[in-house]
């Protein structure tokens, strides 16, 4: 299949996080990803349930992806493991989302407990992790990947950040390879959108991107239009052995950086 686009939210309050939700109704999307660490009543379970009931109403049958996304790993507020397990297992139960996103290296049990919930209630997983100062080498980017593989992730997700151009062609490399043996996932560079294969989730981050669509896009055309960019450039990376591909790298930089000064 086609690269599915994820677009997050990241509102505070009820009232901005619906309010986003509603403003995707002529968006061409595919999943929507509610960042609730950035919820002022994140931490208080009945206030989280109501906002998903709400924003499933708002959304339809659009997938709703749930991300707590820990301060550790860029996110907006911190909280302890047994907390985290929690609310994501809360949330998997509740019968709101499709999907949560676990962080891989939050403890190799807590993650299995929180997967194997997750999975019980009928919600797929990502597993993440995110090195914001540099990509990784080759074999360490496809053991972590393997590593969620064995939690028994639906899909692994790595977010690394690039300091040359050889730093792009190594999360290239380590993704092809890891595709070769079939396995479905997800990788980002900080900055670069990834793709990896059909199938594929692009996923519009909360730290970068969130600037892209709650800053920039604020006029509603220019968000439409990102998007539609988005859906046709894709289109164009099928094929990982297009040498087209890594020409178009530079080109997204260039936007990205854009995107980043607002």
């Amino acid at each position: 299949g086609v690269p599915k686009i994820c677009v997050p939210i990241v509102g505070k309050t009820k009232e901005e996080i619906l309010a986003a939700a509603r403003s995707f109704e002529d968006v061409a999307l595919d999943v929507v990803e509610w960042r609730v660490d950035w919820f002022e009543g994140v931490f208080d379970f009945a206030q989280v349930e109501d906002v998903l009931k709400d924003l499933r109403s708002a959304l339809g049958e659009t997938p709703i992806l749930f991300t707590f996304r820990t301060s550790k790993e860029g996110g907006e507020k911190e909280i302890s493991v047994n907390d985290y397990a929690a609310l994501n297992i809360a949330a998997a139960q509740s019968g709101y989302v499709d999907l949560i996103d676990v962080e891989a290296f939050t403890g190799d049990d807590i993650v299995k407990t929180i997967i194997d919930a997750a999975h019980e209630a009928g919600v797929k997983v990502i597993a993440s992790n995110h090195d914001f100062f540099k990509t990784p080498e080759k074999e360490e980017i496809i053991r972590r990947l393997r590593m969620m593989q064995d939690f028994g992730a639906d899909i692994p997700k790595m977010a690394v950040m690039p300091t040359c151009k050889q730093d792009v062609l190594t999360l290239l490399s380590a993704t092809l390879e890891i595709l070769l043996n079939q396995l479905v996932l997800l990788n980002l560079q900080i900055g670069i959108t990834r793709i990896g294969k059909p199938d594929f989730v692009l996923c519009l981050s909360g730290i970068n991107f969130s600037k892209l669509f709650f800053k920039l896009c604020s006029v509603r055309r220019l968000q439409i239009t990102l998007i539609e960019f988005f859906h046709f450039y894709i289109n164009l990376w099928l094929d990982l052995e297009n040498i087209f591909h890594l020409f178009s790298i530079e080109f997204i930089i260039g936007i990205l950086a854009v995107a980043d000064t607002c």
